[in-house]
């Protein structure tokens, strides 16, 4: 790549690089209780999904249950903290990073 090229592309991404940083600095760690029905998309590797009245959640696990898959499809409470600072390939909604599962 010659000299113009490199400034062209520096030049592009420097707009990017800004509003990530100003995410990172609004990130809150606050845990709330969520109620829902929990499902299992198939998408790439497949992820868990959260289906709530306030909206979809993906989740994401520290220490992800033994039997998940026998609560498909039942409605359970999940506590966790909402991770406005990350984003996933799956689209599968807001990151919810989970810190407890049970059945309701």
């Amino acid at each position: 790549m010659n000299r113009l090229g490199a400034w062209v592309s520096l030049a592009l991404a420097l707009p990017l690089l800004v509003p990530i940083a100003a995410c990172q600095a609004q990130v809150r760690e606050e845990t709330t209780m969520f109620t829902g029905t929990l499902r299992f998309i198939d998408i790439e590797a497949g992820v868990w999904q959260l289906v709530t009245p306030q909206g979809k959640y993906q989740l994401r696990f520290k220490n992800r249950p033994a039997d998940l898959k026998s609560l498909e499809g039942k409605t359970v409470q999940v506590r966790g903290t909402v991770r406005d600072d990350l984003l996933t390939t799956t689209m599968a909604g807001k990151v919810l990073e989970v810190e407890s599962l049970g059945v309701s």
